[in-house]
């Protein structure tokens, strides 16, 4: 958005279909591996989407790959750790069900715990919206 916003949507067009391309490249590569194989290839085709998004970014409005990484980096490490932590709190149940319940709570509850207690900005504004719609229903 930021780079259509400078003026350029034909470097966007041509990013967009350059992705399109490697996507059907990929699946193409990919299909007679099966689902397995195809799943693959979707997130090779997703990588493949935010280097060629980046690139873009980086030289049109300076959002390089380096930015992306600190920004993403608090994400990925409390992602991270709360499923590593959750496949070990699931291992003793049996049924999938319950370990699908218990992951699903588990990580849930702390990732919301966390990113309020470490103030990331999109669960700040995440809460902001909240409390304003609460607060609109209740003048309502």
């Amino acid at each position: 958005e930021a780079v259509l916003a400078k003026g350029h949507s034909k470097a966007v067009l041509w990013v967009e279909i350059l992705k399109k391309v490697v996507l059907v490249g990929l699946i193409l590569l990919t299909i007679n591996k099966g689902i397995s194989g195809l799943a693959v290839g979707l997130v090779l085709s997703s990588l493949a989407a935010l280097v060629l998004s980046l690139l873009l970014s980086g030289k049109m409005v300076g959002y390089t790959i380096w930015n992306m990484i600190k920004d993403c980096a608090p994400y990925i490490a409390i992602s991270s750790t709360l499923c590593i932590a959750a496949y070990f709190l699931s291992m003793p149940f049996e049924s999938n069900l319950m370990k699908l319940l218990v992951c699903i709570s588990f990580v849930g509850t702390f990732y919301i715990l966390l990113t309020r207690m470490l103030k990331l900005e999109p669960m700040m504004e995440l809460m902001g919206w909240i409390q304003k719609m609460i607060n609109l229903r209740k003048k309502n």
